[in-house]
C-alpha cells in the first residue's frame, strides 16, 4: 500500500503512517467519517505491506 498516494485520493484519511510499537512496525490508520458515523483507527502489521508489494512484483514478472 502506498501510504502517501492513499492520503491524496481518500478524503476520509486523517492520519496514515508507519509507527513502531513494542519493536514491531505497524501501519497506523485513522479515518474521519462524516456524521452520523464515528471516527475509526486501526493498526496493521507493516510486514503485510511488504508481502503485498512482493506479490505485486511477482505477478508482473510472470
Amino acid at each position: 500500500m502506498d501510504l502517501d498516494f492513499r492520503k491524496q485520493w481518500d478524503q476520509y484519511v486523517k492520519e496514515l503512517c508507519e509507527k513502531t510499537y513494542d519493536g514491531e512496525k505497524i501501519i497506523y490508520w485513522e479515518v474521519k467519517y462524516p456524521f452520523p458515523l464515528s471516527n475509526r483507527d486501526s493498526g496493521v502489521p507493516a510486514f503485510l505491506k511488504d508481502m503485498q508489494n512482493a506479490c505485486r512484483n511477482y505477478s508482473k514478472s510472470t
